[in-house]
């Protein structure tokens, strides 16, 4: 019995602290929340607008011209003309939509753009050339070719590797371009010899010109590279650089007023680089 009596006075004496340990887990602190943002998501449909610069090259392939001399004699005088190539230069400015599915850090699309261009740019080529039949004639002069761009429309699929908010990307795809040719000769004309009487004539000069002109729509390829950065859920800014690879295209080339007379051909090839900057909207963002 005795104890029996211990064990209660001890058990009354730890009550109290057993209770008070307790009391300290029900009643533990909770731990703080830690907030972890989401990434940026680049997904879904966007419009957008740029302005750049742009610079080209229009490559005129060999071909010949037919100029009616004064003398009647002869005819027409065929001169050949040697390959040309003609700088460009201006300002291009439009619009483009699109399309972004974004998995994981990959980003994957399409897009289509078009934009006016304000290229252009000229280049004089002096030829020589010689012909006849009763009488033998030398023609010399320059011929100035010019062209320019109008328009240019591209499709391209997109792929892309995200920083969050930064976007890298190339781009390659289809490009058509639209642009017209002129080309306008100046001769002056010498006879140099009489085939029939054998004596060497007097020099004998004349004048002979020809305007011909015409446009193309070329079809061709594009690829490219940018940054884009999302500053806004729905904004974004880009800077872009594209290059347009055409082949020759064989331009019909009519004289002014000639109801569409072809007054030759020419094969003309075309190569553009563009940089351009600009902004896009993107719809359905949370």
């Amino acid at each position: 019995m005795r104890h029996c009596g211990v064990a209660i006075a001890v058990a009354a004496i730890l009550a109290p602290s057993l209770a008070h340990a307790a009391d300290l887990e029900v009643f533990k602190a909770e731990q703080p929340t830690i907030y972890v943002p989401n990434n940026f998501l680049w997904n879904g449909v966007y419009v957008g607008g740029f302005v750049g610069g742009a610079w080209a090259t229009a490559d005129w392939g060999s071909g010949a011209i037919a100029l009616t001399l004064e003398n009647g004699n002869v005819a027409s005088l065929p001169v050949r003309l040697a390959q040309e190539n003609v700088p460009l230069t201006g300002f291009v400015g439009g619009g483009r939509v699109g399309v972004n599915y974004q998995a994981g850090a990959w980003v994957f699309g399409y897009e289509g753009d078009f934009a006016g261009t304000t290229l252009k740019g000229h280049a004089t080529k002096p030829f020589n050339g010689t012909a006849g039949k009763a009488i033998t004639v030398e023609a010399m002069g320059t011929s100035v070719y010019q062209t320019t761009t109008d328009w240019a429309a591209t499709f391209t699929g997109r792929v892309g590797y995200t920083f969050d908010r930064m976007l890298a990307y190339g781009k390659v795809g289809m490009a058509v371009e639209q642009d017209g040719d002129t080309e306008v000769s100046n001769t002056t004309f010498c006879q140099v010899m009489d085939n029939v009487t054998k004596p060497t004539p007097p020099p004998r000069t004349c004048t002979g010109s020809l305007s011909r002109a015409g446009t193309a729509t070329r079809y061709g390829w594009t690829a490219g590279a940018g940054l884009e950065y999302a500053f806004d859920k729905n904004w974004s800014a880009f800077a872009e650089y594209d290059h347009l690879g055409f082949l020759s295209h064989l331009v019909n080339l009519t004289v002014p007023g000639s109801a569409g007379t072809v007054a030759g051909t020419r094969l003309i090839a075309l190569n553009t680089d563009r940089v351009v900057v600009g902004a896009n909207y993107r719809f359905n963002q949370p």
